[in-house]
């Protein structure tokens, strides 16, 4: 989300080094994070509970709520909607007789819908909070490699303005789990063109 003046004045250090390099140079200097494992998720998080992590962080509760299918049917309860993400399958505890992802959230009322795998994948999504960082502008059908997710791959995309700082994308190939709320990437090679929140 940074802009073209603060981008001309950061310093990246590091910046030319491949990880591999950073950990000799570390272990050379005998810094005991040399030998950390990568991050896979958030560091600050070691076991992964999110919603565990954000009650205790905020004190906060949320209310318990459905599980339902596509159609509506009532599949069971859960504690909290704010313990499941989009293209989760562990955790939820429905025996439905074949594996079960989280599909969607509404906040709204609270529920949590859960389908097949197949039932997870986009063709498009709308993006809002548009920010630019490469160009000024982006012309309708622009085509770029967006990352809809921090650890998904890219995927080739059209890209079409749909209001003041609002875009929808077109993919390539279908998209698993395009959540909204995220941040959607747009890269044009090694070029960050820019990023916004995605909406569905």
């Amino acid at each position: 989300m940074l802009d073209q003046k603060t981008l001309s004045r950061l310093l990246l250090p590091l910046g030319e080094y491949s990880k591999d390099e950073v950990r000799t140079l570390a272990r050379e200097a005998g810094l005991g994070n040399a030998e950390n494992p990568d991050s896979q998720d958030i560091c600050f998080v070691p076991d992964g509970d999110y919603g565990k992590f954000i009650r205790e962080t905020t004190g906060k509760t949320y209310p318990k709520g459905a599980f339902r299918d596509k159609e509506g049917k009532l599949l069971g309860y859960h504690q909290g909607m704010i313990d499941y993400t989009v293209g989760q399958r562990r955790g939820l505890g429905l025996p439905l007789g074949y594996h079960a992802y989280v599909v969607s959230k509404n906040a709204a009322t609270g529920e949590v819908l859960v389908g097949r795998d197949e039932e997870l994948y986009s063709t498009r999504m709308k993006v809002k909070n548009l920010h630019l960082i490469a160009e000024e502008r982006l012309s309708d059908g622009r085509q770029v490699m967006t990352r809809a997710r921090y650890s998904a791959k890219e995927c080739p995309s059209k890209l079409f303005m749909a209001g003041e700082n609002q875009l929808i994308c077109e993919f390539s190939t279908p998209v698993r789990a395009v959540t909204p709320g995220q941040t959607a990437v747009f890269y044009d090679g090694d070029v960050v063109v820019g990023c916004g929140e995605i909406t569905l």
